[in-house]
């Protein structure tokens, strides 16, 4: 099954009334997202069909802060929410405040892909299966690639990373380390498109690099020259010559029953090249690192749906240790600022004005220390 996405949208247009109705859309067609992802008109039409309409609207996609059941449907725009959101509950009183006074200010869909295209080598979802829509905070949201799960799970992992500290050597402790790494990429480094969301081929399966190149190309119909459908199995290409299958390197994927999946050994083989085996691979320094931040969100996958914590990319073993104490002080100074980014303020604020929390110097600094923390695990 497909993994569940979040997109959030500015509610340039909105109304909240005194009774804590509301109107907004939470989601615009035709509208490049931060993903690199487009919503085309219609998509939402099946989902809406099956469920009458009705969503229900979650606090910053949290399933246990449900504070409304609201009617969705397509207008010329997007997708549009029109609700009442839960007065007798605190959390909705403070929602419709933050809405009211501007410092809640962006709406966001769960959804899981059902169909998409590519045009311009950019992804059209051309249907969706809509889960929910959530209201977000001004400032949370309008981080660029910020999503409201990763700080949702950032304490989670890092306090998994200071309980296992006493043991250094732990298995597990190696990949707490490098999920905190992805999840801080995933934060501020939400270049990967295609790519990075193919689904897993078993462990086990057997690489052959020379056959899979020939099935992806028969697959994404290159028999002349590659094209975006190509280019999805393939770490890195050459922008300067896209029309050259020499200027694709790094293939990773292989086409079984009719899709792309990512090949795990082929993945393991392009983080051995990326450390230099077999003479490594001839492509910009800079490049190189964006190519392991990308095979480090396969690691993370691996390690999940094959219940593995040893699945480690090479060039993070070892800096294991060191990256203990980090995350350890880490998590020290930023609980509090973490734990107030998750929740809506019931303080009086001018709209864009960051806002406080207990001790700390307002919402921008924790997002500041991520980066720094982030600069510090690479």
């Amino acid at each position: 099954m497909r993994e569940l996405q979040f997109r959030a949208f500015r509610m340039d247009e909105k109304d909240v009334t005194v009774e804590g109705h509301f109107v907004a859309h939470s989601s615009v067609f035709g509208v490049e997202d931060s993903y690199g992802t487009f919503f085309d008109k219609g998509c939402f039409k099946k989902t809406i069909q099956d469920h009458d309409g009705l969503f229900p609207v979650l606090w910053f996609h949290n399933p246990r802060d449900p504070i409304s059941l609201a009617e969705h449907s397509e207008d010329v725009k997007g997708l549009l929410v029109e609700g009442d959101l839960d007065l007798d509950i605190e959390l909705g009183r403070r929602v419709h405040s933050g809405m009211k006074k501007g410092y809640i200010d962006c709406m966001s869909i769960g959804f899981r892909p059902v169909s998409e295209v590519l045009k311009d080598e950019k992804t059209h979802f051309t249907e969706v299966k809509l889960w929910e829509s959530s209201p977000l905070t001004r400032n949370f949201a309008a981080t660029p690639g910020a999503d409201v799960d990763d700080v949702r799970m950032l304490p989670e992992v890092m306090a998994r990373i200071s309980g296992l500290g006493q043991d250094a050597q732990a298995p597990e402790l190696a990949g707490a380390v490098a999920d905190l790494r992805v999840l801080l990429d995933e934060m501020f480094d939400r270049g990967v498109n295609g790519a990075a969301n193919l689904p897993l081929a078993p462990r086990d399966l057997a690489w052959d690099r020379a056959k899979a190149e020939k099935r992806v190309r028969t697959w994404a119909g290159a028999d002349e020259e590659p094209n975006a459908k190509y280019r999805q199995g393939f770490f890195w290409y050459d922008s300067d010559e896209p029309k050259e299958f020499g200027s694709y390197k790094l293939l990773f994927a292989d086409v079984i029953d009719d899709t792309l999946k990512a090949v795990p050994r082929a993945i393991f083989a392009v983080a051995a090249v990326l450390m230099g085996a077999r003479g490594g691979v001839d492509i910009p320094a800079a490049d190189k690192e964006g190519v392991k931040r990308r095979v480090e969100r396969y690691y993370a996958k691996m390690r999940k749906e094959f219940d593995d914590d040893d699945i480690i990319p090479p060039w993070q073993r070892s800096s294991q240790v060191e990256a203990v104490h980090v995350v350890t002080g880490a998590l020290r100074d930023l609980a509090p600022a973490l734990a107030a980014l998750a929740e809506p303020s019931s303080d009086t604020l001018p709209p864009g004005e960051p806002r406080q929390g207990v001790g700390e110097p307002g919402i921008h600094s924790p997002l500041e220390a991520l980066r720094a923390l982030r600069q510090s695990l690479q």
